[in-house]
């Protein structure tokens, strides 16, 4: 059975579907990354904002601005696990991004050169550099923040294949989601516009799929709705008490 991962190309070798070993090629470039990244995990509290962060996300706290509230839940959620101590389950949700980011990096790759052997390397490189790899065993945002780029430069290739609104909207929402985790991501959002303008600017400028669009970020950007809601309740961790709009906006 194939399985559709990129689209369809007119050229020898297109890889619009995937055999099951390519399939499993796919697998492969996340596994192996997360294995790694977990074989040499930090086993508790880093120097920087390690501490901070992990003790944010382990009581729902605010750290400092912007708060990374995308972040904060999602790393909360890795704070249930049933095994490690809580600092090296906070390590892990930076280790499975950064894997997630690796994966999403191969399907770029694979879009654009249509050579899983290319798109294999290229992926693996970006997950054994230094940068990405010593942020994915740390307590940090920054390999979510990865995740959310590659993400868009993804969704960016499918609409440009399909022309689907779909993926737009999918865009749109996504870059709401990485601004509520990083507002750094905003620095991609001029070269996304002129992409997409460039790819057809008709579609974009039609009344339907502005108000849609714009409603998304802004359904990404209501995360940012936990900073003042935790203030309020004055958990542990509390910078700056961004307890009202006003606050959080400042």
């Amino acid at each position: 059975m194939n399985i559709p991962l990129v689209g369809r190309s007119k050229r020898s070798g297109s890889c619009g579907t995937l055999a099951p070993w390519g399939t499993l090629s796919a697998v492969a470039v996340f596994v192996f990354p997360l294995i790694l990244y977990g074989l040499t995990l930090a086993p508790t509290v880093t120097f920087e904002d390690s501490g901070e962060f992990i003790a944010a996300a382990f009581t729902l706290g605010v750290p400092h601005p912007s708060g990374y509230p995308l972040w904060c839940l999602l790393a909360h959620a890795f704070t249930w696990l049933p095994f490690g101590e809580i600092a090296q389950r906070v390590h892990l949700c930076s280790a499975v991004f950064a894997a997630a980011t690796v994966w999403l990096t191969y399907l770029v790759a694979l879009n654009l050169t249509r050579h899983r052997g290319a798109a294999w390397i290229a992926a693996i490189a970006l997950g054994v550099s230094r940068v990405l790899w010593s942020q994915a065993v740390i307590a940090e945002v920054y390999t979510l923040n990865s995740f959310f780029t590659v993400l868009l430069i993804y969704l960016v290739l499918r609409w440009k294949e399909s022309r689907t609104r779909g993926w737009l909207y999918l865009l749109a929402l996504s870059f709401g989601l990485g601004l509520a985790n990083h507002l750094l991501i905003s620095l991609v959002a001029p070269v996304l516009i002129v992409w997409l303008l460039t790819v057809d600017w008709r579609a974009l400028i039609k009344p339907r799929v502005l108000s849609i669009g714009t409603l998304l970020i802004l359904a990404g950007l209501s995360v940012y709705l936990y900073l003042p809601l935790r203030a309020i309740s004055d958990p542990p961790i509390n910078v700056g008490t961004p307890d009202t709009l006003t606050k959080t906006w400042t």
